[in-house]
């Protein structure tokens, strides 16, 4: 015989979902940064990417970049809050801020890695292991 699962979400668990939602403001910010990108440096659409204008590439690949963590993001932020609301909730908005400034960074164009511009010394790479970690003691 099946019994019902009872889900208790613990009241602290908006922090969470304000952090989600303050995660599409980001991912918003990042695509606006693109489309002014593509008017300035006149690559057209279906292009993802231009041929010849490395700065434009910085700007879509910074936006590429957190589209491709963000389903993982979000799904740890989301379940890891269930346990640990507080401690996803400052991981996530951690990670938030790391992408912001690992973007600004990329927006510059300049490729090479100076201190403070390469993605593993900010702030959101180090937010990453709390993400997968946080989940991990759910079990």
């Amino acid at each position: 015989m099946n019994s019902p699962v009872t889900l208790t979400i613990p009241a602290e668990y908006g922090y969470c979902v304000l952090v989600a939602v303050g995660s599409a403001f980001v991912l918003v910010w990042k695509g606006m940064k693109v489309g002014q990108a593509r008017k300035k440096f006149d690559v057209p659409y279906p292009n993802m990417y231009s041929p010849t204008n490395t700065h434009f590439n910085c700007i879509q690949r910074a936006h590429q970049n957190t589209l491709e963590n963000y389903p993982q993001f979000l799904m740890l932020l989301l379940l890891g809050g269930l346990e640990w609301p507080v401690v996803s909730a400052v991981g996530g908005t951690v990670w938030l801020l790391g992408r912001i400034a690992y973007a600004k960074g990329y927006y510059t164009g300049a490729l090479q890695h100076t201190p403070g511009t390469h993605r593993n010394l900010l702030p959101g790479s180090d937010s990453d292991l709390v993400m997968y970690a946080v989940p991990q003691g759910m079990s």
